[in-house]
């Protein structure tokens, strides 16, 4: 058996009732295995996918934030992530790999990838940028699609991400290949928490599903995952302290101490209006975070941090045990699930369970 892994950005467990009346994933939904998964905290893309990815929490795989500390980058690289990852689980084992689009996967080692990542500026030529972070048999497949490609927009790199995918899967047959689709969380972004409130996301989504979905077949264990829900956010949170550093990750905030002691930051950040709790970071292990900053504000319901001063409708970066929930999705599996309630963590050892690889080493625990 082979399996695929796809990653849709933002699909809420809350959401499927929406998907479930859709054509492709409907049907999907209809006879599929689905467990309910605990976001890590906080709930933003890049850490998210980087514990899908390993197996692991931040505190080991060190990814706390969608960019990186103190250069604010995008965290494109797999290098970010200090554990090994599924991916490198299957290699080892012989086994033919294949990622598109998935985040933090630029430079690994995988036979078939092309990552997300996008230039620095829009109109720049991203050839460079992508023959750096694809394998050489994944940027072919890059230059075959990449008038799809619309900078770092979608749904044109939900377009690119979904045929890049399929050529790979019809033409090469990996044993194990990772999609990500990114246009369902960019539009409740603009227009609010359900995937009732973006309709046209939902459609569109389902009819790159359908292709997917059948270049995939009965070879494939198809595994579907959410990274994190969505909230509604109304109020900008912005915080200006002297002598401490404030990161935003959406509705929470990392705080780096610079010059002002941890208790003194602690006492003006729990008074500041709109903050609802803080982490020192001697409790930062409690929600399996690392020691690599100093303390985790939360923002109260309907805030989230801004240095812009405004917000969009919906968003996330929330503590992932205080929910929404994101679906663990599986089709097509000869094996049920031993649990309906999961975490992020237990996705990765499942994924390599069903392809008889176990994944020492990590947090989770495989759901078969």
């Amino acid at each position: 058996m082979k399996a695929a892994l796809i990653s849709i950005d933002g699909l809420g467990y809350d959401d499927l009732p929406v998907f479930s009346r859709t054509e492709s994933l409907g049907r999907l939904i209809s006879s599929a295995q689905i467990a309910r998964s605990e976001a890590i905290t906080p709930a933003q893309t890049y850490p998210c996918h980087a514990s899908i990815l390993s197996g692991c929490y931040p505190e080991h795989t060190g990814v706390v934030d969608n960019l990186s500390h103190p250069h604010r980058l995008w965290q494109w690289w797999r290098s970010a992530i200090n554990v090994p990852i599924l991916t490198d689980h299957a290699a080892a084992a012989g086994l033919a790999t294949a990622s598109v689009c998935f985040p933090m996967t630029a430079g690994a080692s995988m036979d078939y990838l092309v990552p997300e990542i996008w230039a620095e500026r829009e109109g720049d030529d991203p050839d460079p940028v992508f023959r750096s972070a694809c394998s050489e048999k994944g940027y072919a497949y890059y230059e075959r699609h990449k008038e799809k490609l619309d900078w770092m927009r979608t749904p044109g790199m939900d377009l690119f991400a979904a045929s890049v995918f399929v050529d790979i899967v019809r033409e090469k047959r990996p044993d194990i290949a990772l999609l990500h689709l990114s246009y369902l969380d960019h539009q409740k972004h603009l227009h609010g928490p359900s995937a009732s409130s973006v309709p046209h996301a939902v459609a569109f989504i389902d009819k790159l599903m359908a292709d997917v979905l059948e270049v995939l077949d009965d070879e494939y264990a198809v595994f579907i995952a959410g990274d994190h829900g969505h909230r509604m956010q109304e109020r900008p949170l912005s915080v200006s302290i002297d002598g401490i550093e404030v990161h935003p990750a959406g509705m929470s905030a990392e705080i780096y101490l610079d010059g002002m002691g941890e208790e003194e930051a602690y006492e003006s950040l729990v008074s500041t209006p709109g903050v609802r709790k803080v982490f020192r970071k001697r409790e930062l292990g409690q929600i399996h975070l690392p020691s690599s900053f100093d303390l985790l504000v939360l923002a109260e319901d309907g805030y989230a941090f801004s240095q812009s001063g405004s917000v969009t409708p919906s968003g996330h970066g929330y503590a992932g045990f205080e929910g929404p929930y994101p679906p663990f999705i599986a089709y097509n599996l000869p094996y049920g699930f031993k649990r309906t309630e999961c975490s992020l963590v237990d996705e990765a050892p499942t994924v390599l369970r069903a392809l008889g690889i176990d994944m020492p080493g990590c947090d989770g625990s495989s759901l078969i």
